[in-house]
């Protein structure tokens, strides 16, 4: 009885999704119905008081099924640990949570990343759900909160501990992240929110290529396009700069076919310049318009199919996967990329390391004014990830807010060796992947990248050095780079070496120091070591006060300016109906104009049957979405 109740709400869903992929294409009916928004009301009063331990243990062990997915580990993790291979089944933190919180992990399935979204989908099916799962989607989570199948975790939220709680969900940045996982005063899943600031799009360029075309860094739109023409008119000598490639294989601006993607590698920032990003919804004098059918869209597409015409942007663009442009990348074919604030890590990081691109190096600039007006990275409003959930009917939801607890606790504390000995570090099997239910704690992105900067720059100003014995000896297999730390931390300038945590000695002293002496002596990249490259991507991401990371932290204090794609969370009933059908028709239009298969003398028509298959009715309930959300904030 319970298998057929589950399975009915799910056919019923796939039926709608049927229907309105016929309706859309053979008989439009636009549904302009008004849904219900509800209101998500307010987190339960706290009735744990101030002196709860956060990892305070069960008296009687706590059994919990959960799914595993096994990750390829990262880092000096045993294959083997405890007598068995290492896994997700087998990992650190299972025992950590058995001796600290009398937590017995008991693992249902062990999956590939692959895998897992069938798997868990079979298990809904067959009402056979773990005790606590993560959901990677919104659709699939509230599906399972409308069918009563998961847990309210509003008591289970005062479990977590201070940093999670104050300093996370309940700050301004992340709290409508939370918000969305909310029903009159229920919370049904702790969501992983992310930093939406981080989706900034700045733009990389080859600077080496710059300096063969004889061209300055572009500080406008109008430059940075005659920097491109420069590369491919230059292309015979851009490539005698490396191996294996030829003037044919340059492409001036590297982007991949997925348009509406914001990543890497994808044309996001040039339609950034212009003011807009595929299926966005922006707000404009109290109203939300459709990026998708805006001016500026159509004033982007103009401008991509010049791009494509004059050869700026490969001939093929439009079957290329981000593995194909990466490739390309990294073989020194492309001179432009837009990419987030990690791009310098990958993919740009292995381009500085390839030796058949020996003099690679890679600038970034945030994204240039066009005719003469300052140009905004588009960035969500709130950025969702993944949702932590709790079976119906499980004896103790909390238990999730202490595993989470545990995992912040093991990974985020800078004492966690202290507490925890070998099973807080890889060689110990502790592997942070693998830990099935957890929480990324965004904002320490931040904080680090701030105490990097700062320590970096007291060290260099304090005349830190390293010796050039010592880079060379960094090349080497084997390097003992716990005893170099061991060495600066406990000699001149150890009273600032020692203000980083463990952590970023790893994650950021030990490349990117050497590569911040090598450019600030005045190196370019053909003159680096290999320990000195290995820093650019560590450097430039985290801790370069020009780099990735900078430009999220000011736009998220408020110093820097986005523009704001509004709408987030779960899908209206109009986006579940017709948002399929709605992106392909998009893409495929999209993908024309700019290969010029398709007009754009074309576009009223677009705008028009776009607007009558869905768009519009999609369109009327964000903006109904948007009016319960500015309600909502006005009366806090």
């Amino acid at each position: 009885m319970k298998t057929r109740n589950l399975m009915k709400p799910m056919a019923l869903l796939l039926a709608v999704l049927s229907f309105g992929t016929v309706a859309v294409a053979c008989d439009p009916a636009p549904l302009y119905e008004d849904y219900e928004v509800v209101d998500p009301g307010t987190l339960p009063e706290n009735p744990l008081g101030d002196d709860y331990d956060p990892l305070e243990a069960y008296e009687d062990t706590v059994t919990i099924k959960v799914l595993g997915i096994n990750y390829d580990p990262i880092g000096n993790i045993p294959p083997t640990y405890n007598g068995a291979t290492t896994g997700p089944a087998n990992n650190a933190f299972n025992d950590a949570a058995l001796r600290y919180l009398n937590i017995e992990l008991d693992y249902t399935s062990v999956l590939s990343s692959g895998n897992y979204e069938t798997r868990l989908s079979m298990l809904i099916a067959a009402n056979e759900l773990p005790d606590m799962f993560v959901v990677n989607d919104a659709t699939t989570f509230a599906m399972l909160r409308d069918n009563g199948l998961i847990e309210d975790l509003g008591t289970a939220f005062w479990y977590l501990n201070d940093n999670l709680r104050e300093n996370f969900f309940l700050d301004d940045l992340y709290y409508p992240g939370l918000e969305t996982c909310m029903r009159e005063g229920k919370l049904y899943a702790f969501p992983s929110v992310n930093n939406p600031n981080e989706s900034a799009q700045k733009l990389y360029i080859r600077k080496d290529w710059l300096d063969i075309v004889g061209k300055e860094v572009p500080s406008t739109y109008e430059e940075l396009i005659d920097a491109a023409r420069a590369f491919r008119d230059h292309a015979e000598e851009i490539a005698a700069h490396s191996q294996g490639i030829s003037a044919n294989d340059i492409i001036p601006i590297g982007i991949t076919q997925e348009l509406a993607a914001q990543g890497n590698n994808t044309a996001s920032g040039l339609f950034n310049i212009f003011g807009t990003q595929p299926n966005a919804f922006f707000e404009e004098n109290g109203e939300i318009i459709d990026a998708n059918t805006s001016d500026e869209m159509k004033e982007a597409l103009e401008a991509l199919h010049g791009l494509y015409e004059e050869g700026l942007i490969s001939r093929e663009f439009y079957t290329a996967t981000d593995a194909k442009v990466t490739n390309d990348i990294v073989a020194g074919k492309v001179g432009i990329m837009s990419g987030m604030w990690h791009a310098a890590s990958y993919p740009l990081q292995s381009s500085v390391n390839n030796a058949y691109t020996p003099d690679a190096e890679w600038i970034s600039i945030e994204l240039p004014s066009r005719n003469g007006e300052a140009s905004l990275p588009v960035v969500n409003a709130t950025s969702l990830g993944s949702y932590i959930v709790v079976r119906k009917g499980f004896e103790h939801p909390e238990a999730a807010a202490k595993l989470c607890n545990l995992f912040y606790d093991m990974f985020y504390s800078d004492d966690a060796q202290e507490k925890y000995g070998s099973l807080a570090t890889p060689e110990g099997g502790f592997f942070y992947s693998w830990v099935p239910i957890k929480l990324w704690y965004t904002p320490y992105s931040m904080d680090s990248y701030y105490r990097l900067e700062e320590v970096f720059e007291e060290l260099w100003e304090a005349g830190f050095r390293i010796p050039d014995e010592t880079l060379a000896a960094m090349c080497e297999d084997g390097y003992d780079w716990e005893a170099w730390y061991e060495e600066v931390a406990n000699g001149e300038y150890g009273d600032i070496f020692n203000k980083l945590w463990t952590r970023e000695r790893d994650n950021g002293f030990k490349y990117g120091y050497p590569y911040m002496q090598a450019i600030r002596n005045g190196k370019g990249t053909a003159d680096m070591n290999t320990a000195e490259k290995s820093g650019y991507g560590i450097y430039e991401q985290t801790i370069n006060p020009n780099g990735g990371y900078s430009y999220v932290a000011e736009l998220s204090t408020g110093e820097k300016q986005g523009r704001l794609n509004v709408f987030y969370g779960e899908r209206t009933p109009a986006q579940q109906v017709y948002g399929e059908w709605l992106d392909s028709y998009m893409d495929q239009y999209f993908l024309g104009v700019i290969t010029g298969e398709k007009s754009l003398d074309d576009w009223d028509e677009f705008v028009r049957e776009y607007t009558d298959n869905g768009g519009g009715a999609v369109l009327h309930q964000v903006n109904q979405w948007y009016d319960a959300r500015q309600e909502r904030v006005e009366g806090t």
